[in-house]
């Protein structure tokens, strides 16, 4: 049955069912709403692949309704759960419809959520001044377990970033639906053990749970920029959404020109010097959407979305430009030699695939520096 709809200033209410495990929170609060704009998207504008995002917007942030037996089936959780049990399971569960920008759980509440996205995307927020998300949430994926079990405030904002359908469990329905399924029971321990290697969503940044999973990180240290941990895993995904959306993206590959010169005659530290001012570089100049990496060989990339291979050339040009009047002193206060890039730049076209690209990248650059610094594309 569906419920009337929350206006955004009030909690999200509770739903009918026969159980009051049904109840999205017992505790009154606000839902919150955040304007994307401030906080680092990949892309801008994923909310108009949404046809629904304007429906949920006007009624009011969030709609909730009681799950159905097909929205159960959609998550592993309930795999293998026969009919009957799913049906009423359903009954006792609640959906919700998030319009992009609405805020499911506040940072520094206690909560005993866990939240699955069916559809579109959650991102977790320590603090919306940093921009950068802790941790991104897919279809297929969930939050919200660790906060519950542990019985301590969220040290999050999960906030829909995406038009998003989103199932809620509240913990002791996780107790309650496995004494009755031992289909859910079993699909509940690969749960728990996805939490533990960390999989249950996409962890962003060395910070996110560097004690438990510092394999998991995706932040360069000396830059923090991302890491190629993070491009190997976030690439593919994006050129699959630009295939959807079709809009222009340009890749833009930099390198310190002579850098291995540089390490050998001036020592590491001062090397690792010119990779942070170059990382500083590319964060200040770059817009809030560009996504910028470092990657093993301290190369950096920099992914710009709703930009034509022209406006990729302008904005390399800039930083070359900047790079020159950079003055890097070495450890022992020797003066550097002047800092000269490389660069080479690629349109993505829907029929390359990421090895494509960085072969054309690589060889871009490669010519670049022959060339003394300028911007090959």
């Amino acid at each position: 049955m569906r419920t009337k709809p929350t206006p955004i200033s009030q909690r999200v209410s509770k739903i009918s069912g026969t159980d009051n495990l049904s109840a999205i929170d017992d505790v009154a609060t606000p839902l919150e709403t955040v304007d994307l704009a401030q906080i680092d998207l990949d892309f801008a504008g994923d909310e108009q692949r949404h046809t629904d995002a304007t429906t949920v917007r006007a009624a009011g942030g969030v709609v909730t309704t009681t799950a159905s037996a097909p929205d159960l089936a959609r998550v592993d959780l309930f795999r293998g759960v026969g009919g009957a049990d799913l049906a009423l399971f359903a009954a006792q569960t609640c959906m919700i419809d998030a319009a992009p920008g609405s805020v499911l759980q506040a940072a520094g509440q206690l909560s005993d959520r866990i939240f699955f996205v069916i559809a579109g995307e959650l991102r977790m927020y320590a603090d919306r001044k940093e921009k950068r998300p802790r941790g991104i949430v897919d279809a297929g994926q969930s939050v919200g377990l660790s906060w519950a079990l542990l019985r301590q405030p969220t040290e999050i904002a999960i906030i829909a970033t995406e038009a998003a359908r989103v199932l809620v469990l509240r913990l002791p329905q996780l107790d309650e639906f496995a004494r009755r399924s031992h289909a859910f029971a079993c699909n509940v321990n690969a749960l728990f053990a996805a939490y533990l290697r960390g999989d249950n969503c996409l962890n962003v940044g060395a910070r996110a749970l560097a004690a438990l999973h510092q394999r998991r990180g995706y932040t360069d240290e000396l830059t923090q920029l991302h890491n190629e941990n993070w491009l190997m895993t976030m690439l593919p995904r994006l050129l699959r959404r630009n295939n959807f959306d079709r809009a222009p993206l340009t890749l833009a590959m930099l390198a310190i020109d002579k850098f291995d010169e540089i390490n050998r005659e001036f020592g590491s530290i001062a090397g690792d010097q010119m990779l942070a001012a170059v990382g500083q570089l590319l964060l200040d100049r770059a817009r809030t959407t560009d996504l910028l990496v470092c990657d093993n060989n301290r190369r950096f990339l920099a992914i710009l979305p709703n930009t034509t291979a022209d406006g990729g050339r302008i904005f390399c040009q800039h930083l070359l430009d900047a790079a020159r009047l950079l003055r890097i002193g070495a450890p022992d206060d020797q003066p550097l030699p002047a800092l000269t890039l490389a660069c080479g730049i690629v349109q993505y076209s829907h029929e390359s695939s990421a090895p494509d690209l960085f072969a054309k990248l690589n060889t871009l650059t490669q010519q670049s520096m022959k060339n003394g610094g300028s911007v090959s594309s």
